[in-house]
């Protein structure tokens, strides 16, 4: 696929410097001001300043491929394990030697979020769900930074929200965020359709964030949550990093 294999080294490199910058500002470790407004940049704000940055840029004929391979399920996850893959040289096969091999490279950066293993452990669980369910990516749901984990279509049920954890027990708890909203709410759901409503006016305006550039079809689906109120189909799924056992609700 040609742009494909570029597109992946851009993001497995950039995702490293945005995911550091974000954990090192998230723990007050470090500080970083606007420039223009002397304003202090929050972790996502910072993390968004050492995005779009490739290191490998892309000819006009590699766009299509780069994009390819950007849209497949899992692809986060699998940034992962092509980094524990490449740093040992061998093709990671199943969720055991998974974590093995991912937990080593995991340990030899210090900077790394602790939790960058059980998110990734907890894709992969997720994606064994989406399969045995059937589910089919909603073409306008996009990962933004501490949005939902995915959307998707069951065509018994309609547009289902997926928050999918890994945790190192059986624990099947979801959190809360400062407004006491548990993820996959109702209340929650509401309040992101109407913050991203007023993200409308920068569709298609270039953009280094998490995501890249907000789009009208991201824009027509959190309206139709919107007009719902926020109700919508929940699916939670709990992976157990220790024992591989993947549990959902």
């Amino acid at each position: 696929m040609m742009g494909g294999a570029k597109q992946v080294i851009n993001d497995y490199i950039d995702e490293q410097r945005a995911s550091q910058a974000e954990w090192l500002a998230d723990k007050g470790i470090i500080q970083a001001k606007d420039e223009a407004t002397g304003q202090i940049l929050t972790p996502e704000e910072l993390g968004e300043r050492y995005r779009g940055n490739p290191t490998l840029p892309l000819a006009d004929n590699e766009l299509a491929g780069a994009e390819a391979v950007q849209s497949f399920v899992g692809y986060e996850a699998a940034l992962l394990v092509l980094e524990a893959a490449t740093n040992r040289k061998k093709l990671v096969t199943d969720l055991a030697e998974f974590k093995e091999e991912a937990g080593k490279i995991l340990s030899q950066i210090n900077t790394k979020s602790p939790n960058a293993l059980g998110e990734a452990l907890g894709q992969y669980g997720a994606e064994q769900v989406y399969k045995d369910l059937g589910l089919k990516q909603n073409e306008g749901f996009i990962h933004r930074y501490h949005g939902c984990d995915n959307m998707m279509d069951c065509q018994k049920r309609g547009l289902v929200e997926i928050e999918h954890k890994g945790y190192s027990n059986n624990s099947t708890s979801l959190s809360e965020n400062q407004f006491r909203e548990r993820q996959g709410s109702d209340r929650k759901n509401k309040r992101w359709a109407a913050r991203m409503k007023k993200k409308a006016p920068k569709v298609g305006q270039a953009s280094n964030r998490k995501g890249g550039p907000y789009q009208q079809k991201e824009q027509q689906l959190w309206q139709s949550i919107l007009d719902k109120d926020g109700k919508k189909n929940h699916l939670a799924i709990f992976t157990n990093t220790e024992t591989g056992q993947v549990r959902y609700f």
